[in-house]
């Protein structure tokens, strides 16, 4: 019996420690464009900065109820993670936003990329719709199931896939031509990494979508290499964001610096 149990004992534990590495990258991210937005001086670069931390919040608080206690059944816990993860299409919605309008503004001849003067609002209506269907149809089968709450967020999330896959697709492409677009070096690398962590997230739906396909719940989740991977993901997801983090500093102390050069000349 010990040695059958060490597998899962280790797999636990691996589970836990790239979940504690998570949180801590997220909530380093978070805190620096928090902070990074009070230096900056453009509304567009302050929002950029805004809903980054936004997103990078979203996840640390996804992470504390399963890196405190993943495994036990809690229904309140469960029905507070589907409606956290709901919210989170507004914040992934604005940050995709916010970074394309800072593409078409790199821009030196200000080209709209994929119609998305319109198209926000298309991908606004979607997360709506989407966010009615999952409370009235997906969160009472998920909760029917019995599964832990890591078990029902997995399920959720695949649930939800029609909503965050062209959510993720779309802005992913509107990025990465905006990246391309872009005359500030600084800014074309911040969009390069910004559509990375797009194009990271919609492969993290993709694993997901796999693990529920292959063992439909019918499983402890927390102890599947399947969920490793999907954590994997992630770790690099908070590592591309933390890249953005970086490039909003420099994009901070070049305002600065061309607000000296006005004053000197």
């Amino acid at each position: 019996m010990p040695a059958s149990a060490s597998p899962d004992l280790l797999a636990d534990a691996f589970f836990g420690i790239i979940a504690v590495v998570n949180v801590a990258m997220f909530g380093y991210v978070a805190f620096r464009a928090l902070r990074i937005r009070n230096a900056l001086l453009v509304p567009l670069y302050r929002n950029q900065s805004l809903w980054m931390g936004a997103v990078a919040l979203y996840w640390v608080i996804v992470y504390i109820p399963l890196v405190t206690n993943p495994l036990q059944a809690n229904a309140s816990v469960s029905y507070f993670l589907f409606i956290w993860l709901l919210a989170g299409n507004v914040f992934f919605l604005a940050f995709y936003d916010t970074q394309v309008r800072v593409a078409r503004d790199s821009d030196p001849l200000e080209r709209d990329i994929l119609g998305w003067r319109y198209l926000r609002f298309a991908l606004l209506a979607m997360v709506a719709v989407g966010a009615l269907w999952a409370i009235v149809a997906i969160v009472p089968a998920v909760s029917a199931t019995g599964l832990p709450p890591i078990g029902q967020l997995i399920l959720f999330t695949a649930g939800i896939s029609p909503i965050y896959i062209p959510l993720s697709v779309v802005s992913a492409t509107a990025i990465l031509i905006g990246s391309r677009r872009s005359g500030n070096p600084v800014t074309k690398r911040q969009l390069r990494w910004a559509g990375i962590t797009t194009a990271v997230f919609f492969l993290l739906i993709i694993v997901v979508i796999i693990l529920v396909s292959l063992w439909g719940g019918t499983v402890p989740l927390a102890t599947t290499p399947g969920l490793i991977i999907a954590e994997v993901v992630i770790l690099v997801l908070a590592f591309s964001m933390y890249k953005i983090s970086k490039s909003l500093v420099l994009t901070s102390k070049f305002e600065r610096l061309g607000l000296e050069q006005q004053f000197e000349n």
